[in-house]
């Protein structure tokens, strides 16, 4: 299937619609509730409990289960946002540290807190549906993303982003004792991290909410082309540094890129 821009999606359309203004949580949680994004979704996720009870053994839950599961986790994360006032991170999922300033000393918009909900969100809602892995607590941490990540492999390319310190930076951390990790367990660990389906799930996310995305609208090249010249002037890329995502979807991987961002659910 083409997602080349339908000659009646005039380029005027894209740059009207672009830099929303709606509440991103909103914006994500009314396409994921649209019947047919959720039918995407959904199967996904069975997909997802299919491989892992191959692998693990254990039931696979129906369709009905998973549906009415994930309408649940949407009701409670719309429901109540946790939050504090530490300035101890952005956030990892909840709480939101809302005393968070970046490297630059800058306090956060009303809007990048928006985003920040919404990204947050979006991981617990669509990721809790996953079985954990066995042996393990049943935590984030613990689970089994493998259906994710091998579906979004070649929808970016990690290779592309450079390591983000310098050797001697890198030689004060280990000398420091603030990571044991070699340079190139580092650099595997941050490529593993970009590459991830869930990451890039949120991020898919968050380009069709800067379109103001509510239902399941087509996402075409024209709007992927819009969004890497505008989305970091009239958004930000300081604390959430999509600017590396979007050069990760090289000439290579637009195609799939594209394919996923339509046909996921998201």
């Amino acid at each position: 299937m083409s997602y080349e821009n339908p000659s009646n999606l005039k380029q005027v359309h894209i740059a009207e619609t672009a830099n929303s203004p709606e509440n991103e949580m909103i914006l994500a949680f009314a396409r994921l509730r649209h019947p047919k994004n959720k039918e995407k979704y959904v199967d996904h996720l069975y997909k997802a409990h299919e491989l892992h009870a191959l692998k693990y053994g254990g039931r696979v839950p129906s369709k009905e289960e998973i549906a009415a599961d994930l309408e649940e986790r949407i009701k409670k994360e719309e429901s109540a946002t946790n939050f504090d006032y530490k300035n101890d991170g952005l956030c990892r999922t909840e709480p939101l540290h809302l005393g968070f300033e970046t490297e630059e000393g800058k306090k956060l918009t009303t809007k990048e807190w928006s985003m920040a909900e919404s990204h947050e969100k979006g991981h617990i809602v669509r990721m809790e549906g996953l079985p954990h892995l066995p042996g393990l607590p049943e935590t984030p941490e613990n689970e089994d993303q493998e259906y994710f990540d091998i579906l979004f492999f070649d929808a970016v390319d990690p290779s592309v982003i450079p390591f983000p310190w310098t050797d001697e930076e890198y030689q004060k951390f280990l000398d420091e004792g603030k990571t044991k990790l070699t340079k190139e367990e580092q650099k595997m660990r941050i490529d593993e991290y970009n590459r991830s389906g869930g990451e890039t799930l949120e991020r898919m996310s968050q380009l069709k909410n800067y379109f103001g995305m509510q239902g399941d609208e087509v996402f075409t090249k024209e709007h992927l082309d819009y969004a890497r010249e505008h989305y970091i002037k009239d958004r930000s890329d300081g604390f959430e540094n999509i600017q590396d995502f979007f050069k990760m979807i090289t000439p290579e991987k637009e195609a799939r890129f594209l394919e996923l961002i339509n046909s996921i659910g998201v």
